[in-house]
This record gives structure tokens, C-alpha cells and sequence, in this order.
């Protein structure tokens, strides 16, 4: 997911973009059908996940590999004196930030409802979280400039960590305040 930022800032937006689309659409059509099809609960929806990132990285790879792109060691002209590479540097460091921090709540939740024996409620916040996220990608650029799609897993991922820690206060308040209530789950 990465390398579409690389992508975009060569010249090839709506190929960035198609990266992130490939990956959403895919995980979204396989996160239901390993799920509930196959059976195979959280086991399944990390399968789809794994599947859908693997080909948002090949098609990265083989546009690369096209498109005879040079891959810049961004990492080695963060500390030198050219204004650029430090802003871009500098920008790559607080978009990643944007996503990472809300991204860590929702996976904190999530996984605590599952641990809770919350399947449903879980799968069900991952599945809004990923399809915000496709929304999101689609939905931005078209009535902003290309490069507002850099924030649409920000902004799904910020959207999502608030649903989610909403949903968790609920359940919190409902079933986990108080001694002995965990066995009247039934979420």
C-alpha cells in the first residue's frame, strides 16, 4: 500500500489510486466468502486480507516494473540539505501518522471483541472500516484534486476508530461494568 504514494508522485494518480482499489474491492468480495461461506470466521476475514494485499502488491510490482520507474532510496535523502526530499520526507511521515494512530484503536477494539467471543460485532466493524475506506477512495477525488486521495484511509480509518470506540463504550456500559456479566453476551 505504500509504494501507491510512490506511484502517484511519479506522474501516474489514477494508478495509485487503481493500488488501493484492487486491494479494497478484493477484500471486500472475499471477506464474506471465507467468512460465512467457508466458515472460517476471523481466520477467514485475515485470509481475504492477506489475499487482497498480495494483489495490490503484485499489481505494483508489475507497475513498476512497466512503467520503468526508478525507485528512489527516500530514506537516505532524508538526511541530506535538498529542501525537497525533506519535504516530502516530512509529508510521508504525517501521513503515515494520520493513519496509523486511529488504524491502532480500531485494531485494539476489534480484536477485543473478539477475544469478548464478539464475532459478529467485530467482522461487522471491519467491514465498515473497509468499506468507508473504498468509499472514501472513489468519493475524494472527484469532487477534490487527485492527491486528496492520500487522505481517504486517514479519514476512514479516523471515522471508523470512533464508531468503534462508540460501539465499545456500549458494550462496555451494557455487559462488561460490574462483576460475573461476560456470560450475558450474546452479541
Amino acid at each position: 500500500m505504500g509504494m501507491n504514494y510512490f506511484i502517484t508522485a511519479q506522474g501516474f494518480p489514477v494508478l495509485g489510486m487503481m493500488t488501493t482499489l484492487i486491494g479494497a474491492v478484493i477484500n471486500i468480495v472475499l471477506d464474506p466468502v471465507f467468512i460465512f461461506l467457508f466458515d472460517m470466521g476471523v481466520a477467514g476475514a485475515a485470509i481475504a486480507t492477506v489475499i487482497a494485499q498480495m494483489s495490490s502488491c503484485s499489481f505494483v510490482l508489475l507497475t513498476l516494473r512497466i512503467k520503468k520507474m526508478k525507485v528512489p532510496q527516500y530514506f537516505v535523502y532524508i538526511f541530506t540539505d535538498n529542501k525537497e526530499y525533506a519535504e516530502l520526507a516530512v509529508w510521508g511521515i504525517r501521513a503515515f501518522t494520520l493513519m496509523i494512530v486511529p488504524l491502532s484503536f480500531q485494531y485494539v477494539i476489534v480484536d477485543g471483541l473478539t477475544a469478548l467471543g464478539m464475532t459478529k460485532t467485530s467482522l461487522s466493524l471491519s467491514l465498515f472500516r473497509k468499506s468507508l475506506y473504498f468509499g472514501a477512495t472513489c468519493i475524494l477525488p472527484l469532487f477534490f484534486a487527485a492527491q486528496s486521495a492520500f487522505y481517504a484511509e486517514p479519514a476512514a480509518d479516523g471515522v471508523s476508530a470512533c464508531v468503534s470506540c462508540i460501539v465499545f463504550s456500549f458494550i462496555y456500559r451494557r455487559y462488561l461494568r460490574g462483576a460475573g456479566r461476560l456470560k450475558d453476551i450474546r452479541i
